[in-house]
């Protein structure tokens, strides 16, 4: 539960100021005003949703294309929550919303790829201490 919290502070950060920059913008273009509400419960489901993915995709038990799969379905919510806090100013056409689930995509298969190279470089490291447990064992 602790990195689960650390995991949602930190993304609860970055919504914030993601979701306060694009209300900036919005104001700037088309004069358009949002509650400071609707953005920071919009900011707390967006971070609850990317928080709770990015833990099932962390978890090291289990089959690991399935936490990537299920960890990807986890984050999706999160964009209709996004649709749902900036309606129509900045979603006005259809190709945003999935212009926004490709970013989460490809933030996502970079994540998996991240942790693929890791989890590679783990177990190489292990095989390598294993062989020279093995070898120290010949040599006895």
């Amino acid at each position: 539960m602790k990195k689960y919290i650390d995991t949602f502070l930190k993304t609860f950060l970055f919504a914030n100021v993601a979701f306060l920059l694009v209300a900036a913008g919005v104001k700037y273009n088309l004069n358009l005003t949002y509650a400071f509400l609707q953005l920071e419960v919009g900011a707390l489901l967006f971070s609850l949703f990317v928080a709770l993915g990015l833990r099932v995709l962390l978890t090291a038990k289990g089959n690991a294309i399935l936490h990537a799969v299920a960890g990807f379905v986890l984050i999706l919510p999160a964009v209709a929550v996004t649709r749902a806090v900036f309606s129509l100013a900045v979603f006005r056409f259809t190709f945003v919303v999935y212009a926004l689930a490709a970013v989460a995509a490809v933030a996502y298969a970079a994540a998996v790829v991240v942790l693929s190279a890791r989890a590679k470089r783990q177990a190489a490291a292990l095989n390598a201490l294993l062989d020279d447990r093995r070898s120290s064992e010949k040599a006895e």
